[in-house]
């Protein structure tokens, strides 16, 4: 059993098939059967239950991951304790949601690779339980999200709070509730959306429909064009607003709390501390 072959369980598990790991890895999917099968053959014991559609893993294969887990992150501390804390080398892996993408880091990622140029920056988005997965899975250094949450394995420092909007492209009669009111967002499991599926439902308005969007582009555009309306940061509605694109139609909205989380066990490197101490200052500029 060594490294690689943890990393292979550990993406087969989490993909949910031979195929998709094989993609993730970068390896053929023949190399990822023969290693999952070599190591039942080392344990005596399987570690998929394989399905028509898809495998999961066996009360062992559960233990085995556990360890696996385990031991990446201790290989992930060690690696980052050998190496000299004060490096200008070396890759930062972020994920976010896209609002925070979009309104938050472009500026502080812009001077962050100024102070150190030799640090890759590696950004993905996500929504809020996937981040905190990514991170929690040291897949990722440094998780942006919004929202209360509380995970055991994971740090958290308070950004700030952002305030809420409910912007349309024209303006809605929310005390009339013979009327339904069309909204758009993103999928189940966006903050933002059961931030605004609440509130409507605690103003007692009927939904009439929810066209989905898969990226924040989608969303405002359909927005403007009069499908429906939404609930954002005003921070990432401000242009819209300035030019009159979108209308303000309510404002009362309770803020969401953005926070930074991070590992316990993972140390934080100097130009990770530097990072988040720029990403903190950006947000509290007005």
């Amino acid at each position: 059993m060594n490294i690689k072959s943890l990393l292979i369980i550990k993406a087969v598990a989490e993909t949910g098939s031979f195929s998709s790991a094989a993609k993730k890895l970068n390896y053929a999917q023949s190399h990822i059967s023969t290693q999952i099968m070599n190591l039942e053959k080392e344990i005596g014991s399987p570690l998929f239950e394989r399905y028509n559609r898809g495998i999961v893993l066996t009360q062992k294969g559960e233990k085995l991951l556990k360890y696996a887990d385990r031991m990446i992150c201790v290989l992930k501390e060690m690696d980052s304790e050998l190496k000299d804390e004060d490096s200008d080398e070396g890759e930062i892996k972020i994920v976010t949601t896209q609002t925070s993408a979009l309104s938050l880091l472009p500026r502080a990622l812009s001077e962050f690779h100024r102070e150190y140029p030799k640090i890759s920056i590696k950004l993905t988005t996500a929504n809020v339980m996937n981040a905190l997965s990514k991170v929690n899975n040291a897949e990722s250094d440094l998780a942006i999200v919004a929202g209360n949450f509380s995970l055991k394995n994971l740090n958290t420092d308070e950004i700030g709070t952002e305030k809420l909007l409910i912007v349309g492209s024209d303006p809605v009669d929310f005390e009339d509730d013979s009327k339904s009111i069309p909204i758009v967002a993103f999928n189940t499991g966006c903050v933002y959306r059961k931030k605004l599926e609440d509130y409507l439902d605690k103003n007692g308005n009927v939904l009439k429909n929810i066209t989905e969007c898969d990226n924040i582009a989608a969303v405002i555009s359909s927005v403007c064009a009069g499908l429906g309306i939404t609930l954002l940061p005003e921070k990432l509605l401000t242009p819209y607003l300035k030019d009159e694109t979108l209308l303000i139609l309510k404002s009362d909205i309770e803020p969401m709390t953005l926070k930074l989380a991070y590992r316990k066990d993972y140390p934080k490197t100097k130009a990770i501390e530097r990072l988040i101490a720029i990403i903190k200052r950006e947000y509290r500029k007005k």
